[in-house]
């Protein structure tokens, strides 16, 4: 295994929750017969998965829970490597980096 997978493997996974004020937009599309990393989710315009066009791979991003109930506005919490995402979706998201990864910034 090179340096740079060994480093990226050995990355802790973060998980934070979509602020309720920045959650604007849920899309799925997904097969339930194949792994959730072949559909397309959308959330705030941008694509996540390797399902179609123009996707971002994903950008740092493993992952997302969806909590849909019918008496409770929708939540989104976001799981991801907090060295390996990207400015863009921090923002566009609103979440929060840890300290130790230059969550001052976010």
């Amino acid at each position: 295994m090179n340096n740079k997978r060994k480093l990226i493997s050995e990355v802790r996974e973060c998980a934070s929750e979509i602020p309720e004020e920045k959650l604007q937009e849920i899309q799925l599309s997904a097969n339930g017969q194949e792994k959730c990393c072949k559909g397309i989710v959308i959330i705030n315009g941008l694509k996540f998965g390797i399902g179609g066009e123009g996707t971002n791979h994903g950008k740092g991003v493993l992952g997302f829970d969806i909590i849909n109930r019918a008496n409770e506005k929708p939540r989104v919490i976001v799981t991801y490597h907090p060295s390996l995402i990207t400015e863009e979706i921090i923002e566009a998201l609103g979440i929060e980096i840890p300290p130790l990864y230059g969550g001052e910034k976010a």
